[in-house]
């Protein structure tokens, strides 16, 4: 949990010499939608104070949502134990996904991927950072309290 909030915490302070690409409208709402993800997911309680409870950063790049029009970003609440799930952004448009189901979700990612104008070398990378937050959910040993 300290990892986390310090690593949130160096993020917001590198991002803040960053040009935002997105409508701050655009960015809450989001944040907003990724929070009620969560909620459904039982990963949150409720969405009061959702900024709070949640990070929203990119898988490279360590920015967080709004600085990217393109971008893979890890989405994960501010609690432990707790799974990453994958948000895809390409401008306005995002997907959720939920790597527990493995082979449905790197469809989806792979055709993303497909869709977007990086080359191979930029996709495997985003791929090998993808298996890296399915290993570390490891899902057969998470107990939820």
């Amino acid at each position: 949990m300290k990892k986390k909030l310090i690593i949130i915490l160096f993020l917001s302070l590198t991002n803040s010499f960053s040009q935002s690409v997105d409508n701050p409208n655009l960015v809450e709402k989001i944040k907003l939608k990724s929070a009620n993800f969560l909620l459904e997911k039982g990963e949150i309680e409720n969405i009061d104070n959702y900024k709070s409870k949640i990070s929203i950063i990119e898988i490279l790049e360590t920015k967080v949502i709004g600085y990217n029009k393109i971008g893979i970003y890890r989405l994960f609440p501010h609690k432990s134990p707790s799974n990453t799930y994958i948000l895809l952004k390409k401008n306005s448009d995002i997907q959720f996904i939920d790597l527990k189901d493995f082979e449905k979700s790197f469809k989806s990612i792979f055709k993303f991927l497909n869709s977007t104008t990086f080359d191979d070398e930029k996709k495997i990378i985003y791929l090998e950072k993808i298996i890296e937050v399915y290993q570390n959910n490891n899902y057969s040993e998470k107990i939820k309290l």
